[in-house]
């Protein structure tokens, strides 16, 4: 009989191990029993990498990661590809590559056509000071690579000269061995002089502006004196003085950031000779921890402080400052995978659907996705607590119920195509119906094609839907402010590839040959992932009927009968081709959208 296709992995042979810090040397070494058959100091001698020194007090010991930098537990398997974290960056290797290939992110896309300046002002916010927020045991996914490999996929595309901020085009401060210089260094001289990019100098918020959202009986010590939050849920981490330094910069960026855009707002509404290329309307965060599942009092997913909530409470408070008549119009649009429980609470816990509303497309799967929230589903439009007449239509969800792994309905599934379709059909209509003063976009890169977390399949529809609201903005004598935030996106080369096209779309026009290429729709790459697993599978199955069959036919010295065939397992489902996938796809799109919109409908006459 032969050998079962069901084998054991093989735990001896050969392992790429790469260098975890950029630039990713790597080296090949032999594996036995799926252990190394050489010492880490060994290897990190030829990626460039020393041993962590016992009297340095800032570096990390060596330590073999998988490419989210989590710890690896298992035993290693012949062809795999490793990652070496930690030790000492050794300087003669520092000038050797680049992050992934974040330098063609941008850049050999682009299409033949017209190469075209900015359009408009943007306010550009990051330090790398956020970058000290980190897992002390490398086991969760939001770890800084993620925001670090997305500044230097910026700084490294083609257009950086033309969008970038100086500040953010000299080098990171973050040295490799963890010490830091204190503030970017400005590289004015790379600066093109098409360039209309703003700097928001960095600050940490102070503690009435996060007393504005969150419970200073939750929140004193961490914010006043650095200490530690405690009794924390599993999925968010925190540690003394650097993750207080890290949430308190990230909201004071998105603080600024929507401050000074609403004040550009007011600017053009009262001046017309003014131009949004002059003064900023746009802003776009780069920010870490993200904010959107923390309550008032309650960190969660990851979040330690809710950076748009704050922001959109300043906003209320400072109407003297952002020369807004009246209270200002804030609508939070949330495009994280996940449905953000945070914010909504702070927009319910407002209870002013007149001038607070809260969108968000999510996947939900029936209330089964994180986090698990009821008020995620899309027949909820909000209520507050006490309240003799409820807030009508505060929250706006389009919760969707995907089913990426299931052959037989896998074109159900965030794509391009689905964000496009909600932003235009649902989004704008509401927004439009609303007229805000301001837009705060909770941007998450989890719904992207590779993310471990989200396993969805968008791609270029991060930069089309803000390329989409940037138009908006400013369309039929429109003014209107737009402010992008960070939140979630756990594969690394996912956020830095959006990080760059979402950039690129909200710095240059729609026309620009640069841009042209992310704003076309992709086919969901998880599509020919799926359809190669259920091939796999039906080998295996098949080479499994071949045993069982050869396997009666010893037991009865006979040949097989039916009945001895018919006791293997029925074939896998196999996935039908795109061209079919794509029209299902579509259809479902058409579907789901007509349907939000009826539960909308419904939801709301009910509350009426």
């Amino acid at each position: 009989m032969p050998p079962s296709r069901f084998s054991r992995p093989k735990l001896s042979g050969t392992v790429t191990v790469r260098r975890f810090q950029q630039p990713q040397l790597e080296t090949v070494v032999k594996i036995s029993k799926g252990e190394l058959s050489e010492g880490l100091e060994a290897i990190a001698s030829r990626v460039g990498l020393g041993s962590s020194s016992s009297t340095d007090e800032h570096t990390i010991d060596l330590c073999l990661v998988d490419e989210q930098e989590l710890a690896l537990m298992g035993k290693l398997v012949d062809k795999g590809v490793y990652y070496l974290s930690g030790g000492v960056l050794l300087p003669t290797h520092e000038s050797v590559a680049v992050c992934h290939s974040a330098s063609n992110i941008g850049g050999s896309g682009a299409s033949s056509g017209r190469v075209l300046a900015p359009d408009c002002a943007v306010l550009w916010a990051f330090d790398p000071r956020m970058l000290l927020h980190r897992p002390l045991n490398n086991r969760s996914p939001e770890t800084p690579y993620r925001l670090q490999c997305a500044v230097k996929a910026l700084q490294q595309c083609e257009r950086a000269n033309d969008i970038l901020p100086a500040e953010l085009l000299g080098p990171l401060s973050l040295n490799m061995d963890g010490s830091m210089q204190r503030d970017l260094q400005p590289d004015p001289a790379k600066v093109s002089s098409k360039n209309r990019a703003r700097w928001i100098p960095a600050r940490c918020a102070r503690a009435d502006e996060v007393y504005s959202f969150h419970a200073p009986e939750s929140y004193r010590d961490f914010i006043e004196r650095g200490v530690a939050l405690t009794s924390l849920k599993s999925d968010v981490y925190c540690n003394e003085e650097t993750s207080s330094v890290a949430a308190r910069l990230s909201v004071g960026a998105v603080v600024d950031a929507s401050v000074k855009v609403l004040q550009g707002v007011g600017c053009l509404r009262r001046d017309s000779t003014v131009s949004h290329t002059d003064v900023p309307l746009f802003a776009y965060c780069l920010v870490r921890p993200p904010g959107h599942h923390c309550t008032s009092s309650q960190p969660s997913g990851f979040c330690l402080l809710n950076n748009v909530a704050v922001a959109a409470a300043q906003l209320r408070q400072q109407r003297s400052v952002t020369s807004t008549s009246g209270m200002p119009r804030i609508a939070i649009l949330d495009l994280d995978v996940h449905f953000g429980e945070g914010s909504a609470s702070f927009v319910e816990g407002i209870g002013d659907p007149q001038t607070l509303l809260y969108l968000s497309l999510h996947r939900y799967d029936k209330q089964k996705f994180y986090p698990f929230d009821q008020r995620g589903d899309s027949a909820y439009v909000g209520r507050v607590n006490n309240s003799e007449s409820p807030p009508k239509g505060c929250i706006c969800n389009v919760a969707v119920h995907t089913n990426a792994n299931n052959p037989t309905l896998c074109e159900h599934v965030i794509s391009d195509h689905l964000m496009n379709g909600v932003l235009e059909e649902i989004f704008l209509p509401r927004l439009e119906a609303f007229q805000p003063d301001v837009v705060l976009v909770s941007l998450g890169f989890d719904a992207a094609y590779g993310d471990p977390l989200g396993k969805m399949a968008v791609e270029n529809g991060f930069a089309s839907v803000i390329a989409r609201l940037k138009h908006w903005c400013i369309e039929e004598g429109r003014i209107v402010g737009l402010v992008v935030v960070l939140e979630g996106g756990y594969n690394p080369t996912s956020v830095a590839q959006g990080a760059v096209t979402v950039g690129l779309a909200l710095s240059l026009p729609q026309t620009d040959s640069t841009v042209q290429p992310f704003l076309q729709e992709h086919l969901p790459r998880v599509w020919a992932d799926l359809r190669q697993r259920q091939m796999r599978q039906l080998r295996d199955w098949r080479q499994a009927q071949k045993e069982r069959v050869e396997e009666v036919a010893t037991e009865t010295a006979a040949a097989p009968t039916e009945d001895g065939i018919s006791r293997v397992a029925l074939p896998p489902e196999q996935v039908a081709d795109d061209a079919e996938l794509l029209g299902r796809h579509r259809r479902w799109c058409a579907s789901l959208i007509s349907r939000v919109l009826q539960t909308h409908r419904e939801a709301l006459n009910a509350v009426a």
